[in-house]
């Protein structure tokens, strides 16, 4: 799948990304669309949970910042959202960075506060214990860096959270719900 007319300098209007999808069977692209009425505003950062890959995102036409969670279903091949928990609710910053994952075959987001220097806070990884039903969102983790992280890789192997560094990779992770 690629994403193009994702990159917009600040001064242009967004536009909603192109979509295309590579078929092996047939070697070839074809465009899914070029409206979803969805920005992807990370399309490096993405999960694939029940056939379907999800980003962070933002609704065209919206002044506020992102807010749902696109998918696109590769079965259907239509798109959908899922709202995302709140997040917001926990101290976590005004503006943090998000970005999705997949954690024990649920779906999961990693909200991390950023500095006023661009470095990373702390972390919180919340998963959808339910897929699709934002009540059941819970936030599961907190990781508290101990050298300067300036983004979030993501999860890895359903145990490792990795991080790009501008020092020591060495973190604390904090588990936030024995139930997981």
């Amino acid at each position: 799948m690629y994403f193009g007319d994702v990159y917009m300098p600040l001064y242009v209007e967004k536009k909603p990304p192109r979509v295309e999808v590579y078929s092996l069977a047939t070697n070839s692209w074809r465009t899914i669309g070029n409206n979803a009425g969805y920005y992807a505003n990370d399309t490096f950062s993405s999960a694939f949970l029940n056939e379907a890959v999800h980003w962070f995102a933002s609704k065209t036409g919206e002044e506020s910042s992102a807010n749902v969670v696109l998918l696109f279903d590769f079965n259907s091949e239509k798109f959908g959202e899922i709202m995302l928990p709140m997040y917001h609710e926990d101290g976590e910053g005004e503006n943090p960075q998000l970005s999705v994952a997949v954690l024990r075959e649920s779906l999961a987001l990693i909200v991390c506060s950023i500095s006023n220097l661009r470095l990373i806070e702390g972390c919180y990884i919340w998963v959808m214990r339910e897929y699709g039903l934002v009540e059941s969102g819970t936030k599961q983790y907190s990781i508290v860096p101990e050298e300067r992280i300036v983004r979030p890789l993501g999860i890895v192997n359903n145990s490792d959270f990795g991080m790009q560094r501008s020092g020591s990779m060495r973190g604390e992770m904090q588990r936030q719900d024995q139930n997981v």
